[in-house]
């Protein structure tokens, strides 16, 4: 199928893609130059609006809470381009708050269409929209053919999302301080970046786990790296599709 394809990166700083595009993708960063929450949100809108004019799309997939509501809006008087928007999330529990859930289900229900990882997921919407829904029934590309996958020799136990409340990522950590006075050759290694770092640094520091607890931050290369990692392990509250178990299983991790 010859699809032109633009991959839109939305982001306050000035980067490329965390992960490797096929040739055929066209990478399109839209800079926003600050992290000022209100300011981005209307500047992304615009900068948005102003590409769509541009380039007339015959389809826009938008992905995560914001940015699917920030397309609607982007797209509300522009005529002929489709919006397919997508839940990463749990439905269920994800947002909290009644304003931003008010702003999600608008977005989704004038979408042109929706995508689900999860049968739980498209459930939950069942009655509240008319346009068609799909379910990515298998989002996991990380596979990698040259592991030694017998090997458990490490006594690393690792954890990849985002240092978020979500992730609960504290929690995991106190279970390792108990888990690390009887196993005390053990290391625990969490993989990504969020807002909780300062909190999860200090929560390490005093547990008295440093050099013992890592916060490795973003690696593409986090399952190549702990092949022979002892466990792996999600301390997520809740997660729609947790994308980084599904690659740890595939993997035999």
């Amino acid at each position: 199928m010859n699809h032109e394809v633009d991959l839109i990166m939305i982001s306050a700083k000035k980067d490329d893609s965390f992960y490797e595009l096929d040739k055929r993708v066209k990478l399109i960063p839209l800079f926003l130059g600050t992290n000022k929450k209100q300011i981005n949100f209307l500047y992304k809108v615009y900068l948005l609006k102003k590409h769509f004019k541009k380039n007339r799309y015959d389809a826009v997939i938008s992905f995560l809470p914001n940015v699917n509501f920030c397309v609607y809006l982007s797209l509300k008087h522009i005529k002929g381009i489709v919006h397919i928007a997508s839940e990463r999330n749990n439905p269920y529990i994800d947002p909290k708050s009644k304003i931003r859930r008010f702003f999600k289900e608008l977005a989704f229900k004038k979408a042109n269409g929706v995508v689900f990882q999860t049968e739980d997921a498209e459930r939950y919407f069942a009655n509240k929209l008319k346009c068609p829904t799909q379910i990515i029934k298998n989002p996991v590309s990380a596979v990698v053919d040259d592991l030694l996958l017998d090997t458990r020799t490490s006594g690393s136990i690792v954890s990849v999302g985002r240092l978020t409340e979500q992730k609960n990522f504290s929690l995991l950590i106190n279970a390792f301080y108990d888990f690390n006075k009887i196993h005390q050759s053990s290391f625990l290694k969490i993989y990504d970046e969020g807002a909780s770092r300062d909190k999860l640094e200090e929560l390490i520091t005093s547990l008295d786990l440093t050099g013992k607890v890592q916060l490795c931050g973003n690696s593409i290369n986090w399952i190549k790296d702990n092949f022979n990692c002892s466990l792996f392990i999600n301390s997520s509250l809740y997660e729609g599709m947790p994308n980084s178990l599904l690659e740890a299983a595939i993997n035999g991790m």
